[in-house]
C-alpha cells in the first residue's frame, strides 16, 4: 500500500535504508513510519495508524459512470465512493476504445471522488488499483465480521 502513494524512487530509497539501519534487527512499525516520514519529509501517521494499528479495510467500488460526446472528445466522468473504513488515495484507470488509457487517483478525505476524464475515443472500462499493489476489499466485511474483528481489538 505504501509503495502506491510514493515514487517508485523514493520507496526503494526508503528501502535501501531500511536494509542498511536494520540488517540482522527486528525492524518495529514506529522505526518504519519514521524512516518514512523522514526521508519523504511528509506525515504519514495517518497510513501507518490505519495499516499497522487497526484492524480497519480498504474496500473502494465504482458507484456510477458516464461517457459524453462533446465535439471532437469525450468527457468520461466516473465516481468511486469509499465502502471501507480506510480513506486514502486509490489508483483508477480509464481505458477507452482506442487502446489509450488515463490514470488518477481518489481524494484522500472524500468518502465519493469524482473523476474526470478527457479523451478521443469513447470509455470502455474502468479498473480500480489496475496494478493489484493494494490489499483491497471486493467486498466489505460483513457485520458479524466486524464485529468479531472489534471483539478481538486490545
Amino acid at each position: 500500500a505504501l509503495s502506491s502513494l510514493l515514487e517508485r524512487d523514493v520507496f526503494l530509497e526508503i528501502n535501501k535504508r531500511l536494509l542498511k539501519e536494520f540488517a540482522g534487527r527486528q525492524l518495529g512499525g514506529y522505526d518504519f513510519q519514521r524512516v518514512v516520514e523522514e526521508e519523504t519529509g511528509e506525515d504519514f501517521h495517518w497510513f501507518f495508524n490505519y495499516w499497522l494499528r487497526t484492524n480497519r479495510y480498504l474496500s473502494y467500488q465504482i458507484e456510477k459512470r458516464t461517457c459524453t460526446h462533446k465535439g471532437k472528445i469525450y468527457e468520461s466522468e466516473v465516481s468511486v465512493v469509499c465502502r471501507g473504513t480506510i480513506a486514502m488515495p486509490v489508483p483508477i484507470s480509464a481505458e477507452f476504445t482506442d487502446n489509450t488509457s488515463q490514470l488518477k487517483w481518489t481524494e484522500r478525505y472524500r468518502k465519493v471522488s469524482t473523476l474526470k476524464f478527457i479523451s478521443s475515443a469513447p470509455l470502455k472500462d474502468i479498473q480500480i488499483d489496475p496494478a493489484a499493489g493494494l490489499a483491497l476489499c471486493k467486498e466489505p466485511p460483513s457485520q458479524k465480521e466486524i464485529e468479531l474483528n472489534k471483539a478481538s481489538e486490545p
